[in-house]
């Protein structure tokens, strides 16, 4: 359990900390898909996630309305 959980905060980012590690993750996706962009990318990424998120939902919470 130690390996897979965390107690506490993580602690909270250096000033420029998220916008330098933004700029990278472009930097690196455009070098590696020259022909598609990163906000697209995330659109799909994002949208993935939304189902991802309803699918768990359901898995978790149908059992119990179905009773």
């Amino acid at each position: 359990m130690e390996a897979i959980t965390f107690e506490g905060r993580y602690r909270e980012p250096g000033e420029g900390v998220m916008e330098r590690w933004l700029a990278e993750m472009r930097a690196g996706y455009k070098a590696s898909h020259p022909l598609s962009s990163f906000e697209a990318q995330l659109g799909v990424y994002r949208g993935k996630i939304d189902e991802a998120e309803a699918a768990l939902h359901q898995m978790i919470f149908s059992p119990f309305s179905q009773g």
